[in-house]
């Protein structure tokens, strides 16, 4: 975390914007915050929609991160070729040293990674800084921050993907904290101003309010929207389709069927809607798309999503995403449970020059 969301992609995005904005004059700051400010981040990626890009932030002796949280950083790498495509060339070595830095995180911080690409990956970070050496060795340093890339492959051999010993749970919890000293401005004794708020809180969070609530130690990490429950022919339609494309067994004994407006599970909001997309394994070497059509949970046996199946056209390089596209045929709905999920994250889509694009912040073939 702390290596590529508070280090390694700030210092370099501010190089490669500064030499747009500055050295070429592609385009100006106003023009790059108002992309920023109107651009379509998804329904799940509004909390860490980017900040605006402040002047001071670009100054070679900033070191504010570019005015970004660490998750904000995370979610404007990922968007920023779409940002700039439309003012920049994506033909220079800039452009590919920025897309080569967003796969490098993307690799590093994949929940599952095999060790060919543990291989690609050690020799990707060394052709990454020679480029940035030869683009951007005149006007600055090698950070120390860059050099650890060259430990990753390696920590990952040893502890397993990065991405499970990070502390950005432990940062989110830390932050907290910080807020809390900034509101009660008290600091004569602040670890025990601190710690009596949080027992407050805790405290308060463990009362129940009436029978059916928990506390939560034993709260289910399952949140349901609207809810309708199936009868006759629509729970039959829904048992043949579950029975037909995921290996749950027969469902025959099954008396509740619920078709859900939306389902928050582990605090991943999943809902039907035409820019609501799941990768649900790979094919030819691209990922699988479809979006989410119904949601149904089936007591005792969990959640389950119909996906509209897309077409992964290719991988665009340039803008780091995968094209999908309507499939030119009805290929109908593909069933898959939600614990069955490689990738158990929503995804969205971005337009550009007419065609669809998705991206993935992990990448989604790092365990091929």
């Amino acid at each position: 975390m702390h290596i590529f969301l508070e280090g390694v992609l700030a210092y370099e995005i501010k190089l490669l914007l500064n030499y747009h904005i500055s050295d070429i004059k592609a385009f100006g700051l106003s023009d790059l915050n108002n992309r920023i400010q109107q651009f379509w981040y998804g329904y799940s990626n509004s909390k860490n929609k980017p900040s605006l890009i402040l002047e001071r932030d670009l100054e070679k002796t900033a070191s504010t991160n570019l005015g970004q949280s660490a998750s904000q950083m995370w979610l404007l790498s990922t968007v920023l070729p779409f940002i700039l495509a439309e003012f920049g060339d994506t033909s220079t070595d800039q452009w590919r040293c920025l897309l080569s830095i967003i796969e490098l995180m993307s690799l590093c911080l994949a929940h599952k990674i095999s060790l060919t690409t543990i291989v690609h990956l050690k020799r990707a970070i060394k052709e990454h800084l020679q480029l940035f050496k030869s683009l951007y060795g005149n006007a600055c340093n090698i950070i120390p921050k860059q050099h650890y890339l060259i430990h990753l492959p390696s920590l990952i051999l040893k502890f397993g993907p990065l991405v499970h010993s990070w502390c950005m749970r432990f940062e989110a919890k830390h932050a907290y904290f910080k807020d809390q000293a900034k509101i009660i401005k008290n600091f004569k004794n602040l670890p025990l101003s601190l710690s009596r708020r949080y027992q407050f809180s805790l405290c308060a969070d463990y009362i129940n309010v009436s029978k059916e609530d928990h506390s939560p130690i034993f709260r289910k990490e399952m949140a349901f929207g609207s809810a309708k429950l199936l009868l006759g022919e629509d729970m039959a339609n829904v048992v043949t389709n579950v029975e037909r494309f995921t290996g749950v067994g027969s469902l025959c004994d099954v008396t509740e069927i619920y078709s859900v407006g939306s389902v928050q599970i582990h605090g991943t909001l999943y809902k039907p809607d035409n820019d609501s997309f799941l990768n649900f394994g790979s094919q030819n070497g691209l990922p699988n798309f479809g979006r989410i059509a119904n949601i149904w949970f089936i007591v005792n046996f969990g959640v389950f999503f119909a996906l509209h199946v897309m077409v992964t056209s290719h991988y665009d390089e340039n803008l780091n995403a995968f094209q999908v596209e309507e499939p030119d045929l009805p290929q109908g709905f593909e069933v898959i449970r939600q614990e069955d999920l490689e990738f158990p994250f929503v995804c969205h889509s971005h337009k550009f020059r007419d065609s669809l694009y998705i991206i993935i912040r992990e990448n989604p073939l790092a365990w091929l």
